[in-house]
C-alpha cells in the first residue's frame, strides 16, 4: 500500500512540474525559412535584396559553426524582431573573386581570378513568427561595423506566423 501511495504522489508531483515548465516555453518554429539574397558591390558600396522568401518542412540538425569574418567581403547578418532587437547573428562568408580555369596554348591548365559584380547567398534559419527585418552589417578594421540596410521581411502565408 505504501508503494503505491509513493508512486502516486511521485506522478502527481511530475505531472505538476511539467505542467508548470510546459507553459513558459515557447512554441518550436516550424520548418526552416530559405531567404536568398543578392548582393551588388560597386568599389566600397554594398547594395543587399531580397529575390525570395520560402520555408520548408524540417531541420537539418547540425551544430552551428562559430563563423569568423576571414574575407574583405564577408558579412554579418542580424536578424530582428518587430522591435528591431537582434534575435540572432549570422557570419555570411562571401567572395566576390571568383577563379577559372582554361586549357592553355602549351598543353597546361592555365587560371584566372575575375572580379564578381554581384552573387546570390542563400540563408537557412528555423522559421520563427518573431523575425520581421534582416539587417546586413559590413565589419572594418578593428571594431568598426557599417551598417549596410535593414530589409523587412515580407508577409507571407505561413511564414512568420
Amino acid at each position: 500500500m505504501k508503494k503505491i501511495f509513493f508512486f502516486a504522489l511521485f506522478y502527481l508531483a511530475v505531472a505538476k512540474t511539467e505542467a508548470q515548465t510546459g507553459n513558459n516555453k515557447k512554441p518550436k518554429p516550424h520548418g526552416t525559412m530559405l531567404i536568398t539574397l543578392k548582393i551588388s558591390k560597386a568599389g566600397e558600396d554594398y547594395n543587399v535584396s531580397i529575390i525570395n522568401i520560402t520555408t520548408v518542412a524540417g531541420y537539418k540538425k547540425t551544430i552551428p559553426e562559430k563563423t569568423s569574418i576571414s574575407s574583405k567581403d564577408d558579412l554579418v547578418c542580424f536578424i530582428l524582431n518587430k522591435n528591431k532587437k537582434v534575435i540572432d547573428t549570422l557570419g555570411i562568408r562571401l567572395s566576390f573573386e571568383t577563379r577559372y580555369e582554361y586549357p592553355g596554348e602549351n598543353g597546361t591548365i592555365n587560371s584566372k581570378i575575375v572580379e564578381l559584380k554581384e552573387k546570390e547567398i542563400l540563408l537557412r534559419y528555423p522559421n520563427d513568427p518573431d523575425i520581421k527585418y534582416l539587417q546586413m552589417i559590413k565589419p572594418g578594421t578593428g571594431n568598426n561595423l557599417r551598417m549596410l540596410t535593414t530589409l523587412e521581411l515580407p508577409e507571407m502565408n505561413g511564414l512568420n506566423q
